[in-house]
């Protein structure tokens, strides 16, 4: 906050870039700070942190769940899980919400966009042949040969024919992630995997409540958050307690109903932009991959003229991942050319 009184004291303009590696993807507490100038001391991003794990919303491996056949796949769990631990729980819930916003950011990010609410449609450049043809894959079923579909290492088989419309739909899907699409690059990708987390009839054009869904499961999941704070909050109160009572013999009870307010409400006034973009990804190693660097330009005195072309997939995973002979470390570097204003 000392940089907006320097400004106003200084006879000129100063124009703020914050560069660096995150740790956070778009739509994560970092980035949505630095976007939307303020998070909240009672924002789940708070709590969701000490359960981070590596990996755990990669889209490329959901990509690869998604060429699995029907029986190999696993049902989605509900969101209140009732097995497994109670760390278990709430992390499985925070990356399936996750991936739920992840989805949602795509579709957001390409919504102005007429091609992408078909459900055709794709934002990944190695897809352009079918994204061509996809109004007449989806118009009629298309008869599959025996041959296999990659992504990555993973193949799954076609099968002779599609007997269903949701057979269809998951063709199409497969075609798409086959071509090396995910829910981060695919708004096919992207539409199909959201109402599939969220455990909505499958389908691959938007109807506008997508929003609402991801809203609904994300005050869910806060909810367990602040119960689990809650029990935790009062496990240690009565821990406390015993240990203080061969002290403190008459030592009351300390109840705790519901905690909130877990960490700082945060907020900065200016008005910043990702000079990059969002790229899929700008980190990738074995199990994980994600847009965690970015270069911020404050717009009132920064213009982005034009942004460093970021290496083809095939480039960063000719050696597995990153690091690799040709890229010395497992983060891609920022560029972006600016003009003051």
């Amino acid at each position: 906050h000392s940089l907006p009184q320097a400004d106003a004291q200084a006879t000129g303009s100063v124009a703020l870039v914050v560069c660096g590696d995150l740790n956070g993807e778009p739509h994560d507490g970092v980035a949505r700070y630095l976007q939307t100038g303020s998070l909240s001391a009672g924002d789940p991003e708070w709590l969701t942190g000490s359960l981070f794990r590596w990996g755990g919303v990669s889209s490329r491996a959901a990509a690869q769940e998604l060429l699995l056949s029907d029986e190999d796949q696993e049902c989605a769990e509900p969101v209140h899980l009732e097995a497994g631990s109670l760390s278990s729980r709430l992390r499985a819930n925070m990356e399936r919400v996750n991936r739920m916003k992840a989805c949602l950011h795509t579709l957001q990010r390409f919504s102005s966009a007429e091609e992408f609410r078909d459900g055709g449609a794709c934002c990944n450049d190695p897809c352009i042949l079918l994204t061509s043809s996809s109004s007449e894959t989806t118009s009629s079923p298309p008869v599959k040969s025996n041959s296999a579909s990659t992504f990555g290492s993973s193949t799954f088989a076609e099968t002779d024919s599609l007997d269903t419309e949701e057979d269809e739909m998951q063709a199409v899907v497969r075609r798409h992630v086959s071509n090396y699409c995910t829910y981060k690059t695919c708004c096919a990708v992207a539409t199909f995997t959201l109402r599939q987390e969220a455990g909505m009839s499958p389908s691959l054009e938007m109807d506008g409540s997508e929003s609402t869904v991801v809203a609904e499961f994300e005050a869910a999941f806060a909810e367990d958050i602040n119960l689990a704070v809650a029990e935790h909050a009062q496990a240690a109160a009565k821990s406390q307690m015993a240990k203080d009572s061969g002290i403190l013999q008459n030592k009351q009870a300390v109840t705790v109903d519901h905690v909130t307010d877990l960490g700082l409400s945060l907020s900065h006034p200016f008005i910043l932009e990702s000079g990059c973009g969002f790229p899929e990804w700008t980190n990738y190693v074995d199990g994980f991959n994600g847009c965690l660097d970015y270069v911020w330009c404050d717009q009132k005195y920064i213009k982005v003229l034009g942004t460093m072309h970021q290496p083809k997939l095939e480039d960063v995973t000719r050696e597995t991942a990153l690091p690799s002979s040709v890229f010395p470390s497992d983060h891609l570097p920022m560029a972006c050319d600016i003009e003051l204003i």
